[in-house]
């Protein structure tokens, strides 16, 4: 995947909240009630590429699904056993999970996806993160977290670093064009520093010209086409404000806490170097696939983010594990991808377990699945419906739309892999059994407590939709 200097812009312009405003507001509305539980944190981790469902949370009750997959099918032997289920298995390289699935903490929600797929990484993940369903070209630029994040502390102003994301490129969920929501990225805590103090003219840079129609410095990254440039001014001072305030917080909370004096940086649950996974006593499969710079990168990126949730007032950050796009030999890349997803989930979990923290929840996404049918490349393509993740004390665990027949309590029943399709579209694909916006829908309602008119906003419509795919799950 590419990306040009307008979006790079785009993704890397904002910071949260400004300082001196956030206080004298919520000074104002200090007797007024929030509109959510701000005591509530959410992690988010996108697997970007399009994760393979169908091999994450196997159907093997589905008799056409080693037809379909002769060489990318797991045998029902080797599959882990998923409390309440006789129809889904779950893969081998997320055995770290099983502690938190036997006290009913993680729900497996399969065949969730949209009902107008393009199989577009770019528009998929528009979707997702945008919360909207439509053509891309119709969709908002604008992130869904920035109004999580403002819904939840209505009508108070968000408090600094409300939502952060860390990765090496802004998570589009939490961009934003609004100075009164606008959040923080980072690539990592240790990196978010200023170093030298910087001058204000090279800080402000300069407005667009004809030498640089994009401008420079923090004009140039605000001056893009969804703001007036009467705007950019109170986007620039939001940005500064932020930055002298969240960089205190960062370097105190989050990169002193973990790698000062002494540190407090976990090494067995979050190994960052070979020395550290070496010393874990690991071997085959997950030992090569903890080696990678990419998993060490990804699990210290992780317990920053843990960190942040745990020792700050944000309430959203997001994380993204790369790769899931297995066009070719995939078997032997997504075990090792799932090691890196399991080993990470069971850490966090086994920390929210220890602090007794039971306001967080994990939520685990992908802009889409893969095909039902393996290619014959032994690898998978684009697909449509998927598995999402959440993680929660008191969460309902178990699998959802997957049993042979459909539940009042689990969803709707598994369509077999090589069942007619009732659209062209989903020919070789899972067809969704439930919409994107009714995970996000429920994990508003029933995870940050907030009033269905505050779901609406976060959801764009959601309230207005009927239908199979809007039922709620009720994995929360």
């Amino acid at each position: 995947m590419t990306i040009d200097r307008r979006d790079f812009l785009r993704f890397g312009a904002l910071g949260s909240a400004g300082l001196l405003t956030s206080r004298l507001a919520a000074f104002a509305n200090a007797a007024r009630p929030a509109l959510g539980n701000p005591n509530r944190k959410l992690l988010v981790v996108f697997l970007r590429g399009g994760n393979d469902g169908v091999n994450t949370v196997v159907p093997f009750g589905d008799v056409t699904y080693p037809t379909a997959r002769p060489v990318l099918h797991l045998p029902t032997s080797s599959l882990l056993p998923i409390p309440g289920s006789t129809f889904a298995g779950l893969h081998p390289a997320l055995a770290r999970l099983q502690p938190a699935m036997l006290q009913n903490e993680v729900a497996f929600l399969h065949a969730v996806g949209t009902d107008n797929p393009t199989r577009s990484h770019f528009a998929e993940m528009q979707k997702l993160e945008t919360a909207e369903e439509g053509p891309a070209s119709a969709l908002p630029q604008e992130g869904f977290v920035p109004r999580l994040v403002q819904q939840v502390h209505a009508p108070q102003p968000l408090p600094t670093l409300a939502g952060v994301s860390i990765a090496n490129l802004m998570q589009r969920m939490f961009l934003t064009v609004d100075q009164s929501r606008a959040l923080t990225h980072m690539r990592s805590a240790r990196e978010y520093t200023f170093g030298q103090p910087v001058p204000f003219q090279r800080l402000k840079g300069a407005p667009p010209s004809a030498s640089d129609p994009l401008g420079d410095a923090l004009w140039g990254c605000c001056a893009f086409d969804d703001v007036p440039p009467s705007a950019i001014d109170g986007l620039i001072r939001t940005t500064g404000e932020n930055a002298c305030g969240s960089e205190g917080i960062v370097q105190v909370d989050v990169a002193d806490w973990l790698y000062g004096t002494p540190p407090n940086h976990n090494a067995a649950r979050y190994p960052t170097s070979p020395s550290e996974v070496n010393a874990l006593g690991l071997s085959g499969t997950e030992l090569a696939a903890l080696s990678s710079p990419q998993a060490q990168h990804f699990l210290g990126q992780l317990e920053e983010a843990v960190t942040l949730l745990r020792r700050t007032t944000t309430n959203v950050v997001g994380v993204d594990l790369g790769g899931f796009d297995t066009h070719q030999n995939q078997l032997l890349p997504h075990e090792r991808l799932l090691h890196v997803l399991g080993f990470g989930l069971a850490s966090v979990h086994a920390d929210a377990h220890e602090y007794s923290w039971s306001d967080l929840g994990i939520l685990v996404v992908t802009e889409f699945g893969r095909t039902s049918y393996e290619n014959g490349s032994a690898g998978t393509d684009h697909g449509v419906g998927t598995v999402c993740m959440f993680l929660r004390k008191g969460a309902n665990g178990g699998v959802y739309n997957c049993a042979a027949v459909p539940s009042q309590q689990f969803g709707a029943a598994w369509r077999a892999l090589t069942a007619p399709p009732t659209a062209p579209i989903y020919a070789d694909a899972v067809q969704p059994q439930t919409h994107f916006q009714t995970v996000l829908a429920e994990v508003c309602e029933r995870h940050f407590l907030m009033a269905p008119a505050s779901v609406d906003i976060v959801v764009p419509g959601i309230l207005a939709r009927t239908g199979r795919l809007y039922r709620r799950l009720g994995f929360l």
